[in-house]
């Protein structure tokens, strides 16, 4: 697998790129709201329900439509509105180094 910027990636076959956490963030759950840190930059984000969700997932290898999938079976979501919102999330957390993105197959 070839690490690769998202950001290039969205006008190709972005089904198949492959997620996982970057090693260098820890997360917990503060008052309900999940919390990451990035170790390298100091930078804490914080995530909302369909966030928390995502980044759960995000513990293993997943690839973007298993993360669509799962992101439209939990949620009232159009199927547009939820990729879109998805690219949106993911590019904003591989620009906070928090999570790694590889272009491959899931196996």
């Amino acid at each position: 697998m070839v690490e690769t910027d998202l950001s290039a990636m969205i006008d190709t076959k972005i089904d198949t790129l492959i997620f996982r956490r970057s090693p260098a963030s820890i997360s917990t759950i503060l008052e309900g709201e999940t919390v990451i840190l990035d170790i390298e930059s100091g930078v804490y984000s914080g995530l909302n329900e369909v966030g928390t969700s995502v980044w759960n997932l995000l513990e293993n290898q997943v690839t973007f439509a298993e993360i669509r999938e799962t992101i439209l079976a939990e949620f009232d979501v159009a199927l547009e509105e939820c990729s879109e919102n998805l690219v949106s999330f993911l590019k904003e957390l591989e620009q906070n180094k928090l999570i790694e993105v590889r272009v491959g197959t899931n196996t």
